[in-house]
């Protein structure tokens, strides 16, 4: 399944800049075209986009690549060949643009476009890639767009929008210097509709909500900070904040001067990475570390034995059961090599139900969301009723291979994406990747990542996606239509199962 693929994104990592844009292969016969630009690049939630197609900033107006950034969000698109125009939707909102036109529509409202959509070449066999107005997108879906002139990046924030559109971007690297004003430590919170959160909130004279603030992680002894460049620090953030709760993973919060800039760190008793939210006026970020820290944080289950973390034990009624969801389906538009050897479903339905066998011979009871000889795409949202309406699904597990731009380039590696950091889903997340990493698959490791992918974001178990490779790695591509490779990953991903499951035990 591609990064730019629909149906997933984009908390990490994760999602996520135009809803709903999706990869659009474009004629290699169409016409680009050449403006004095400059080029910059994109953050979504505070990570970095990659892009075989630089962003531009032209006339104050920044251009993206929509067929990158789609697949940090959850919707769907269609693409127009004889009329040039692209239609994408999320949720009730639907979106159409036409090549060389400055008017678009918005659910059928006219629209008035800064700039344009154009097609830029972007290798030497003329492929093409639709570059769009970012912040049009952007804020269609919902979600705030900034500028970052000091580091000429789009900072897209997905996750505390505001209700007031934001001004343009601004190359004057002169602002007003804005105080972390007070740090503070509550345990035992909700967060999300979830109960057993510590939140660590940092306080701002500005707003933070336009992101490009990005955690860093350090062990020996574990701590996680948050660089803030351009700011001072407030008397009441001086002071160091402490905790003394056993199952929270937090310890104390401390605030100092580094390199020139304002450093928050939470000492930490394990390895752990918060969400990341903001107030509704921006001026609060605050930090999400789940309460599931095992030092002492364990009980046993009342039904089937077992220990539960966070409230959460599988154990609970006797049995395990896992919801198996083979991505995508033989109508599904392109999801297919640059030579057409392999075909993403194929390989999706393939490795789920050797995983499914797997799964099955150990006891656990798998729950498939597409039948095997059904080649057809079911909605997101039927796979999502099939998990929730299972009533005693423990773990959701959507099964893809990667993608990147529509020929053959140097992308690669395996993922597996959470819609949240921190939680219960991320401890199965990790499980695969150290069992992949076991496997001796051989491929890159890229990590565990957040996005907000419809299928991990609206499950009500913990639910995982896993990238088994790219199709569009002609290396890769080979292994991925291996049988034998095709075992080493379905055994990666029961191993990793297993292995969390083995935690609640």
């Amino acid at each position: 399944m591609s990064t730019a693929r629909t149906g997933r994104m984009t908390s990490g990592i994760a999602a996520v800049v135009a809803a709903a844009a999706v990869l659009i292969l474009l004629s290699v016969f169409m016409p680009s075209f050449s403006y004095a630009s400059s080029t910059c690049s994109i953050q979504i939630d505070g990570v970095t986009i990659p892009s075989d197609a630089d962003p531009i900033v032209e006339d104050g107006t920044t251009l993206v690549p929509i067929g990158v950034i789609s697949g940090y969000l959850g919707g769907t698109s269609d693409w127009n060949s004889q009329t040039e125009t692209a239609t994408v939707k999320n949720g009730d909102v639907t979106i159409v643009m036409t090549i060389g036109s400055t008017t678009a529509t918005v659910n059928g409202e006219k629209k008035t476009l800064t700039l344009a959509p154009r097609i830029t070449t972007v290798n030497e066999q003329g492929g093409g890639r639709t570059m769009v107005p970012l912040r049009f997108i952007a804020e269609a879906f919902g979600y705030d767009v900034d500028w970052d002139a000091a580091t000429r990046t789009a900072l897209i924030n997905t996750t505390g929008a505001s209700e007031e559109p934001t001004e343009e971007p601004s190359d004057d690297p002169q602002e007003s210097l804005m105080t972390i004003a007070s740090t503070q430590i509550l345990s035992g919170q909700t967060y999300n509709g979830e109960s057993g959160y510590t939140l660590v909130q940092i306080t701002s004279t500005h707003s933070l909500a336009s992101g490009g603030y990005s955690g860093t992680k350090l062990s020996g002894p574990y701590r996680y900070y948050i660089d803030f460049a351009s700011a001072t620090l407030g008397s009441s953030a001086l002071e160091k904040k402490t905790l003394d709760v056993d199952n929270s993973y937090v310890s104390a919060v401390r605030t100092g001067i580094t390199d020139g800039k304002v450093r928050v760190v939470c000492d930490l008793k394990a390895d752990v990475t918060p969400s990341i939210s903001y107030s509704s006026d921006g001026k609060t970020m605050i930090l999400a570390f789940p309460e599931t820290y095992q030092g002492t944080n364990s009980g046993t289950g009342s039904t089937g034995g077992g220990t539960a973390i966070n409230g959460y034990n599988p154990y609970a009624d006797g049995q395990l059961v896992v919801c198996i969801d083979p991505g995508h389906g033989l109508t599904t538009g392109g999801k297919r090599s640059p030579d057409g050897s392999l075909r993403e479903y194929e390989f999706n339905r393939d490795v789920a139900y050797r995983l499914k066998a797997l799964l099955e011979a150990r006891g656990v009871t798998c729950i498939m969301t597409v039948a095997q000889d059904d080649q057809t795409d079911p909605s997101l949202a039927t796979r999502v009723a099939i998990a929730n309406n299972a009533g005693n699904v423990d773990l959701f597990v959507s099964i893809h291979a990667n993608a990147f731009g529509d020929g053959w380039n140097s992308a690669n590696g395996w993922e597996v994406y959470t819609y949240q950091s921190g939680g219960i889903a991320e401890m199965a997340a990790k499980a695969v990747e150290q069992a992949t990493i076991d496997s001796g698959a051989g491929l890159k490791n890229r990590g565990c990542k957040t996005a907000n992918f419809y299928v991990i974001k609206n499950t009500t178990m913990p639910a995982i996606l896993i990238e088994h490779g790219f199709y569009t790695n002609l290396e890769e591509c080979e292994k991925l239509k291996s049988d034998s490779f095709r075992d080493i990953l379905a055994q990666a991903d029961a191993n990793g199962i297993m292995n969390f499951f083995s935690l609640f035990q």
